[in-house]
């Protein structure tokens, strides 16, 4: 393995480390996610052939239309974007559901939680292997996610002091 994917493992395994959830199947398939989703065109996946944005539960809903192969990959899919987004941009699905009625990061939450463990239990899943790392994202989506906000967060802390979160007496004395 590179040097980067080395470090990449030890990070994640870190972060999973913490939560208790640093078997090294879960953390090899994390840091892959974290990997494949690095730049932005895996995610551009969710745009349609026209270039208007699916909303995931657009996803779900081509369940039906999919043979058995795909919709292994399909769920999947949707669990690692969601796993990927909500772990590293939590920020975002809460300013959505202030700002615009979006659904809460709960809602994202089970969605991916119900994905991984439909796939878990797929007879297309690929191996046992396979089927146990996914059924374990399935039942642990909550505490994977967090350990990535935690992960994502220390990261961006790296060379600078945190400043105490925004409150009335932070307003007028910042830590510098």
């Amino acid at each position: 393995a590179s040097a980067s994917r080395c470090l990449q493992l030890q990070i994640v395994y870190r972060a999973l480390d913490r939560r208790r959830i640093a078997d090294d199947d879960v953390v090899d398939y994390v840091a892959g996610v974290c990997v494949e989703f690095r730049s932005a065109a895996p995610l551009l996946q969710v745009a349609s052939q026209e270039g208007a944005f699916f909303y995931m539960t657009d996803k779900t809903n081509l369940m039906d239309e999919l043979d058995g192969p795909r919709r292994h990959i399909l769920r999947k899919y949707i669990g690692d974007v969601t796993l990927f987004l909500t772990g590293f941009f939590p920020g975002f699905f809460m300013r959505r559901t202030e700002r615009r009625g979006a659904p809460a990061i709960g809602f994202y939450q089970e969605l991916a939680r119900s994905q991984y463990s439909d796939a878990a239990l797929d007879p297309d899943a690929r191996d046992e292997q396979t089927a146990d790392v996914l059924f374990t994202l399935g039942e642990r989506f909550a505490e994977v996610r967090t350990a990535l906000n935690e992960l994502s967060w220390e990261y961006r802390l790296i060379g600078r002091r945190p400043e105490p979160p925004p409150g009335p007496p932070q307003r007028t004395l910042r830590v510098v």
